[in-house]
């Protein structure tokens, strides 16, 4: 079929024993099954339990590298599987890369920094001027090449500009920088 796996999924397994109510967490990449991160936690109650467990996780995914796709050209712009909700907005910069056709863009089964790895080219910096709710348009910076369908976009943690933007990983980047 041509349905897409999602990027990562949560499992979790939930128990009791003598010492409380225990939270197991993984989460994994699909594609792979490789296991990205692990977690557990013990308390008096799973409503306990579960965010401690949970806080292991973001602060392992918080080290992850952001990543989007290309899904379609617009003129002299590309536009991006991301937006607002994911925390992107206008001006913000991103690393682009290009990938070789032959190796299959839409490959699903191959994580996508592997993909990016063996068969991405380095093709310069990319900025957000339009963002939308899911979805934002980018344009090339500096003379970068446009971008075409299945290709990536990276923007490594260390680029984040505006940490105190609402955005679905707002909770850990507070945590990396001690809320301020």
């Amino acid at each position: 079929t041509d349905l897409a796996l999602p990027d990562y999924l949560l499992i979790a397994v939930f128990g009791t024993g003598n010492e409380g109510r225990k939270v197991f967490l993984r989460l994994v990449e699909p594609c792979t099954g490789n296991v990205l991160s692990t977690a557990d936690a013990v308390a008096g109650k799973f409503e306990e339990s579960i965010p401690k467990a949970l806080k292991k996780i973001e602060d392992d995914v918080a080290l992850f590298a952001w990543r989007c796709r290309v899904i379609e050209t617009a003129g002299a712009r590309n536009i991006i599987n991301r937006g607002r909700l994911d925390g992107v907005r206008n001006g913000d910069e991103f690393q682009g890369y290009k990938i070789d056709p032959g190796q299959g863009k839409q490959n699903v089964m191959m994580p996508e920094e592997l993909l990016i790895m063996k068969s991405g080219v380095k093709s310069g910096k990319y900025k957000v001027v339009e963002e939308g709710q899911q979805f934002s348009k980018v344009e090339p910076v500096g003379g970068a090449p446009l971008l075409s369908a299945g290709d990536f976009l990276e923007q490594p943690d260390i680029w984040l500009k505006d940490r105190k933007r609402e955005s679905r990983g707002k909770r850990t980047w507070d945590k990396i920088y001690d809320k301020q």
